[in-house]
């Protein structure tokens, strides 16, 4: 049984949580946190892109999710992939997955959702992340 959540909203995120959420999920919880203007957000965690990879999207965690978007006000809203492997020590390549701006809607949510997670196997982003021969 997966006992890792599937959604953290800003609010939740702490440093623990960088596993489940990246670094940028992360930033963007501790400027809420500190009451710094960021829109309110949530984050779909690692496990669940994992889960996702194998199976698809469940039905309860689209739920989640739509829950999640409702919650935070629904509206136009971001999809950005804070993947945990985007930056390290010795490389960085943020911004190799797709952005989704202006999103409205929950279908127009979860199908963005799964575009981004998607663009994270892209050749684009495959083969920035190979190490130089």
């Amino acid at each position: 049984m997966n006992t890792q959540p599937h959604i953290l909203f800003f609010s939740e995120i702490q440093e623990q949580h960088l596993g489940l959420v990246g670094g940028k999920g992360l930033s963007l919880a501790q400027l809420t946190q500190n009451r710094l203007p960021v829109p309110p957000g949530f984050c779909v965690t690692t496990p669940t892109y994992h889960q996702f990879v194998k199976e698809n999207l469940s039905e309860s965690v689209r739920e989640e999710i739509l829950h999640a978007y409702e919650k935070i006000g629904g509206g136009l809203v971001a999809v950005r992939s804070s993947a945990t492997s985007e930056d390290g020590a010795s490389y960085s390549f943020a911004g190799q997955q797709e952005t989704f701006l202006g999103i409205e809607g929950g279908d127009a949510l979860i199908e963005a959702i799964q575009k981004c997670w998607y663009s994270l196997n892209s050749d684009r982003a495959r083969s920035y992340h190979e190490p130089a021969s």
